[in-house]
C-alpha cells in the first residue's frame, strides 16, 4: 500500500469509490487530468454522485477537500488543547 497523508486519503475517499492502493495522491490526479483518461484502465472510480463530472472538475473537488482538511487540522492543533475541545470548549 502507497504511504498518503491522512488529508490525501481522506480527499480521495470523500470522491473516489475505488482506486489502485498502489498508487500515490499526485498520481492519481495526474492520472485523472491526463488525455483519454479512462476509469476502467486506471481503476479510479468515482462516487456515483460525481461520475459524469469533467475529470479536470473532479481532480479539483479532491484537491479542494484535501487543503480544507489540511486547514482544519492545522486549526485543531494550533492553540486548541484537544481536552478543550473533547469537552466542547470551542464550541460557538
Amino acid at each position: 500500500m502507497n504511504r498518503m497523508k491522512v488529508s490525501e486519503r481522506f480527499a480521495l475517499n470523500q470522491w473516489l469509490s475505488d482506486y489502485p492502493d498502489t498508487m500515490s495522491y499526485d498520481a492519481i490526479l495526474q492520472a485523472l487530468r491526463s488525455d483519454g483518461f479512462d476509469w476502467r484502465e486506471t481503476g479510479i472510480y468515482p462516487w456515483e454522485l460525481i461520475e459524469d463530472e469533467a475529470n479536470e472538475y473532479i481532480a479539483e473537488l479532491i484537491e479542494d477537500t484535501c487543503k480544507a482538511f489540511k486547514s482544519s487540522a492545522d486549526d485543531l492543533c494550533s492553540g486548541i488543547k484537544l481536552s478543550d475541545v473533547m469537552e466542547g470548549a470551542c464550541d460557538d
